[in-house]
This record gives C-alpha cells, structure tokens and sequence, in this order.
C-alpha cells in the first residue's frame, strides 16, 4: 500500500445540499499541491440524502483515495471525527467543517506547519468577517473563547475551530482519553494535546459565515450543554492522585514551601544549574514541577521539555510558557535531549535510585545534572519537622520516607561517572555532573527499566 501524506477525515451531518461543491473545492486545492492524500467521509447517520451525495462523490473521483464509514446511530461530532482519525492511514491527519466557512485553502499552511516547522499539530484561529447574520455567533464564540482561557488557562486562542491537522502518531494515543462524544470534544482534545506536550501553532483563518446554510448550533442549549461539559472536564483533567500531598496541589503553595525548606535557596539552585548547561542545548527536565528552571533561568536560551506526573504542575509550567508533559517517568521512555537534568528528586525513587540514574544517562546526548538535598526538614532533627515534611510533600506515588546522606549520594554518582560533585547552599545540597561522551552515547542506550517506587499505593 503506497504511503500518504495526508488523510482528511470529513464529519458529515445532513450535508446533502452542500457536499459535493464542497468537495471539489477541497481537492482542487489538494491537488495543487505535490501531496498524496485521501478523503474519509463519517456520516453520523444523516436523515436526508447525505450518504447518497457522498457515493456520487466516491464515483466521480475514482482517482482519489475514498472510504466511508457510516454510524448506524447518531453519535455526536467529537466520534464521528474520532472515528475517521482511527481509520486513516495519512502521517498527517486532519478534519476540516464541509461548509468551509473556514475555506480549504488553508490546508496546505496546516501540513506545512508540521512538516516543514516542526509542530505537531495546526488548529484554526478564526478571525471573523463580520455580517449582520453571524454577529450573535461571533460574539457567543468570542465569550466562549474567553471563558475556556479563564477556566482551563489553555494557552490557545481558539480551542472549538473545526479545522486541525496533527502528527498520526503524536493524535493517536490522545484519541482514547478524549471522553466527550459532542462538540465539547475539540476542547478536550487541544487541553489533552497541550497538557501532552505537543507542539501547536494556530494558523489564523478567515472565518465566512454562509449564508445558505442553515446553522445546527442552538444559542441556549448549546451553550447550556458547553457549559455543563467544561465545568465537568475542569472537575476532572487536572485531579491528582489521592494521596498526593497539600504542597504538590497548589502551585503557589509548592513554591512557598520550597522557599521555606531551603531556605531561600531555590532560585540560587536554579541558578547553578543552569551555569552548566551551554547556551542553545536542548534540555529534558525530569521531574520538572512548573518547569521553573525554563520560566526563572533558562528561557530563551535552550530548548527545553519538562516532564512530570502531577497535572497541576504541569499545566501552570505550560501557562508561564515552558514546554510541558505529563508523564509516567517510572514507565515511559524519556525523549533523548543534550543535557538531562533532575532536581530535588531522585530520593523519590529509593531504593531503585540506580536504575533511574541509569535512565537519565541514556536519554542524555552530552550530559546529565543532579542536584539532590542532603540536608533540609525532611532530615532535621526534630521529628515534627520530618513529619510534616514528608506528610506534606507526598509527589502522588506514595510517601518517600528515605532520604540521601552525604557520603551515601556522593558514592553514588560517582560510581555513575560524576566527574564534578559540588557542596551547594551552605553544604545542604550536591549537584554532580555526569558528562557522556559523543562517540559512546549511542550505545548507553538501554531497554526501560521500570521503577516500582517504595511507597506507592494505587490512585
């Protein structure tokens, strides 16, 4: 089977009148372009001759790559779109509304934005013609856009486009946490894309209201049902796990207590952290909190990805503008990147801490920092402050109740490699470098180990 560049999946619903010169407007701009493409029609179970306009279609072009799939029940826009995304075989995968309010042409600056810029994925942001008969229209979209923005913080200026292009195999693994069948389900899916890490650039489009067509949106219950579909995601998508600590539900609070157990020495940590990474490197921050080495040290000056496991974290990383991930460390495989940085977190992983030094280095091009605590609340001497120090800053994988001792870490890192073990903040903290050397980094490369943490306990 030859290799496509593009699949674009077309959601139809009673679309009979306007499908086909719809159509030919969509290929006549695919096929100005050097792409293979094919065209994948969903009728979510239309009640005019919709089906019948698409057959005419699949018949009059024998030339172009066409397949339908129709629901035997009407299921909503998000799952007859999921439903094509699933079925298509293009690298780049797309949808676009068939009454091209937001017109075809613009697909060709979708693909080119992930092929030749590296995005993952390109979303519509409609700028609106105004006309008398879409005022009301523009106006309920530009409060909705408002409020997603207020209640998700989503860096994105128009979430509900029905225009998006993605990377297949970045989409594919989204698809199945995407829950909401209806409209809601553009939303959901770019908060989800976001909270993942994929790269987006929204493309601004003219938006053309049609006049001919008659408009499926109801004001009043559409909005009532956006309403009661966001506030039920917002209740849900940033949830951490139960036992997850007060510090780590709160941003604000996290750094607060963070200042207070070192004292004031987190931005100097920051700082010497950063001093060790060349200017243009790319950097994977493990277990990055709100990606504050990017946003307080670092920004503009590397390419940097964080990754982390608590939502909360990571979303306000990704609303300060870090690039942002939620991940599973202990499980997933970490994305290769000239400098590999951790900080203030490998205790977490005892007594399997070798194994993810182990990870560290063989996601790591050029070299990987550490920089561990030996000496703060969670090891003083009273026992209320390690109480409440443990009891407090419980990540959501259950409690880490070992802690490094000076000697103990130093031997460590250096049976890993550190070359350079440095006594920072008044001799509470060490940062080690661990240098790999180019000609040898390909083959520290190793299957994942996966880490099975002491204290964890089911969410």
């Amino acid at each position: 089977m030859a290799a496509i560049d593009v699949s674009v999946v077309i959601a139809c619903y009673n679309e009979e009148r306007i499908l086909a010169a719809s159509v030919e407007e969509l290929l006549a701009v695919l096929r100005a372009t050097r792409l293979s493409f094919e065209l994948i029609f969903v009728d979510d179970a239309s009640q005019d001759q919709t089906l019948r306009a698409i057959e005419a279609c699949v018949a009059r072009h024998p030339d172009v790559p066409m397949r339908v799939i129709r629901h035997a029940a009407n299921t909503g826009r998000g799952r007859t779109v999921a439903d094509g995304f699933r079925a298509a075989r293009g690298r780049i995968v797309g949808y676009l509304d068939i009454d091209l309010e937001v017109h075809a042409r613009y697909v060709p600056s979708m693909v080119d934005a992930i092929d030749r810029e590296g995005y993952d994925a390109a979303t519509a942001w409609r700028i609106y013609k105004l006309r008398w008969f879409v005022l009301l229209r523009a106006v309920c979209g530009a409060a909705y856009r408002g409020l997603v923005r207020a209640v998700l913080r989503l860096p994105c200026k128009d979430t509900e486009a029905g225009f998006k292009f993605f990377r297949r195999e970045a989409l594919l693994p989204l698809l199945e946490q995407v829950r909401d069948p209806g409209w809601f389900w553009d939303t959901e899916l770019m908060a989800r894309s976001c909270m993942h890490g994929l790269r987006m650039k929204e493309v601004p489009c003219l938006f053309i209201r049609r006049a001919d067509k008659r408009s499926t949106v109801r004001v009043v219950r559409d909005s009532a049902r956006y309403l009661a579909a966001l506030w039920r995601f917002r209740r849900g998508w940033r949830r951490c796990p139960a036992q997850t600590g007060l510090l780590y539900r709160s941003p604000r609070l996290y750094h607060w207590a963070m200042r207070l157990l070192y004292r004031g020495g987190e931005r100097r940590r920051l700082e010497a952290v950063a001093r060790l990474i060349p200017d243009g490197a790319s950097v994977l921050d493990v277990c990055a909190g709100d990606g504050s080495l990017y946003t307080r040290t670092l920004r503009g000056r590397a390419e940097y990805l964080g990754l982390d496991c608590n939502p909360r974290l990571v979303q306000e990383g990704i609303c300060r503008g870090a690039r942002m991930r939620l991940a599973d460390v202990t499980r997933e495989a970490l994305p290769e990147a000239d400098v590999v940085v951790m900080q203030a977190s490998l205790y977490q992983f005892i007594p399997n801490e070798a194994v993810m030094l182990r990870r560290l280095l063989g996601a790591a091009r050029r070299r990987v920092i550490v920089a561990e605590p030996i000496r703060n609340w969670a090891t003083d001497t009273r026992a209320w402050r390690r109480a409440l120090s443990r009891w407090w800053t419980n990540p959501g994988s259950g409690p880490a109740t070992e802690r490094f001792s000076r000697s103990g870490l130093e031997a460590l890192l250096r049976r890993h490699g550190a070359a350079e073990v440095r006594h920072t903040l008044d001799g509470r903290e060490l940062i080690a470098v661990l240098d790999v050397a180019p000609e040898t980094a390909d083959s520290t490369r190793a299957p994942v180990e996966a880490i099975e943490l002491a204290g964890a306990r089911p969410a």
